[in-house]
């Protein structure tokens, strides 16, 4: 589908199975959503989401699926936005009583950034650091965890775990040429980093003007919002209109509503 030439769009939630990781149940009519999602040069992609539903929210400590159902000339498309597990709001936490269609998600990487790798876990140079982070991601996250197919460096250095979680210990295997990222469906994937572009960033998707901007190190960015492409996500090589270069998606926030518009900045590669 091409979304910029216009589309209508409905939202759903569904509850996830966690043993298939496949929808369960409905949970109803979305009347909005908000979708964060960012990387960095040394962190793994995290995401999280707040929705607020027509019906009663699911029990916190469940797993749920947004889906955005696209239509256009007799065309549908189901799109799986985020998946992630349903946790206590700020509000909530602050004491506040929870409001029965107000569902705040955590991203299935989560548990990875709570739990610890025991302290003096030794992963040699030479071994295959994507299997070990895979291994190790494994033990912790309920959802499905793969190796993207590609020559998997090896380690380059010996990994000593000290009081490390085990996604920052995870991020350190896969090294600097491979990044660990989660789909729309909640599946952790390990793989190669794109240095080249995936994706182009044309005119007809852009909503608002380029902002530019520099990082600490140097490195050029550029915010803008844009309308919803499958082709991109955070990690994503892309090319922008006009430019000539390639440039990295760091971050997002889709809203939805008609549609999923996309505020989104990248950065120089």
């Amino acid at each position: 589908m091409i979304y910029e030439d216009g589309y209508t769009s409905s939202w759903r939630l569904t509850l996830v199975d966690e043993l298939s990781w496949t929808d369960e149940s409905d949970l109803g009519h979305v009347a909005s959503a908000s979708v964060t999602r960012s990387v960095d040069s040394d962190a793994p992609s995290i995401d999280s989401a707040n929705v607020e539903l027509s019906s009663t929210a699911p029990a916190v400590g469940s797993y749920v699926r947004l889906w955005m159902d696209a239509r256009a000339n007799g065309e549908l498309v189901r799109v799986p936005i985020v998946t992630g597990r349903v946790t206590p709001s700020t509000a909530e936490r602050m004491g506040a009583l929870r409001t029965k269609s107000d569902v705040a998600i955590e991203s299935v990487l989560k548990t990875a950034g709570d739990e610890k790798v025991d302290e003096g876990w030794y992963a040699p140079a030479g071994a295959d650091g994507a299997s070990m982070a895979a291994s190790l991601l494994r033990k912790v996250v309920d959802a499905p965890v793969s190796i993207a197919a590609g020559a998997r460096p090896a380690l380059a250095e010996n990994v000593v775990a000290g009081s490390d979680s085990v996604l920052t210990i995870a991020w350190a295997l896969v090294g600097d040429t491979w990044e660990i990222v989660t789909t729309g469906l909640g599946e952790v994937v390990l793989r190669p980093r794109s240095t080249t572009p995936d994706a182009t960033v044309g005119d007809a998707m852009l909503c608002t003007k380029l902002t530019e901007g520099t990082e600490d190190d140097g490195t050029l960015k550029l915010d803008y919002t844009r309308e919803w492409s499958d082709q991109i996500g955070v990690g994503t090589c892309v090319r922008i209109a006009g430019d000539g270069g390639a440039w990295r998606v760091v971050s997002q926030r889709i809203t939805c509503g008609c549609g999923a518009t996309v505020a989104e900045t990248v950065r120089s590669m």
